[in-house]
C-alpha cells in the first residue's frame, strides 16, 4: 500500500514543482496557488511515511520547521530582501521536509541560482537591474531532487 500511495504522491508533488519551476521562470513569480498545493501534498508524503515507519509523530517537527523558518522569511520579506512566493516556499520545505533538510535546500536552491547567474554574466553580461532574478527555479529543482531521494529511500 504504502508503494503505491508513495509513487502517486511523488509523482503529484514533482508534477507541482515543475509548474513552480516553469511559472517562476516565465513570469518571474511564484504561484501561492501551486505552492499550496505542493505544501499540501507534500504533508499528506510525510504523515503517511511517519505513520508507516513507526516515527508516528515526527511530522510534528516538521509543521514546527515550517513555522519558524517561515517566520525568518516572512522577516527577510518584511526587510523587502524576499518575494511572498519565495517565503511561501521556504515554509512549505520546512513542513514538508523538516528544519535541517529545509535550510540545505533553501542554501543550495540559492548558490544554484547564483551559479547560474555567474554563467549567465560570463555569457551574456550582468543581470538586467530592472528584471527580478527568479529565485524559484533553483530552490525548487534542489527540491525535487531531495524529494526523490528521501522518496526513493522509503520505498526499498
Amino acid at each position: 500500500m504504502l508503494h503505491s500511495v508513495a509513487v502517486v504522491v511523488i509523482l503529484a508533488w514533482c508534477g507541482v514543482a515543475t509548474y513552480q519551476i516553469w511559472r517562476d521562470w516565465r513570469d518571474q513569480l511564484l504561484p501561492f496557488e501551486a505552492t499550496g498545493l505542493a505544501t499540501g501534498v507534500g504533508l499528506i508524503g510525510t504523515i503517511a511515511t511517519s505513520m508507516t515507519s513507526g516515527g508516528r509523530g515526527f511530522w510534528i517537527g516538521h509543521l514546527a520547521a515550517g513555522a519558524i523558518i517561515g517566520g525568518v522569511a516572512t522577516a527577510l520579506w518584511w526587510r523587502d530582501w524576499l518575494g511572498l512566493g519565495d517565503v511561501a516556499s521556504m515554509a512549505a520545505f520546512g513542513i514538508v521536509f523538516g528544519g535541517i533538510p529545509a535550510v540545505a535546500i533553501i542554501t543550495m536552491g540559492y548558490l544554484l541560482t547564483g551559479l547560474g547567474m555567474a554563467v549567465r554574466r560570463i555569457v551574456m553580461g550582468p543581470w538586467p537591474s530592472h528584471i527580478d532574478v527568479p529565485l524559484g527555479p533553483g530552490l525548487w529543482s534542489v527540491a525535487v531532487v531531495t524529494w526523490g531521494l528521501l522518496w526513493g529511500s522509503h520505498m526499498r
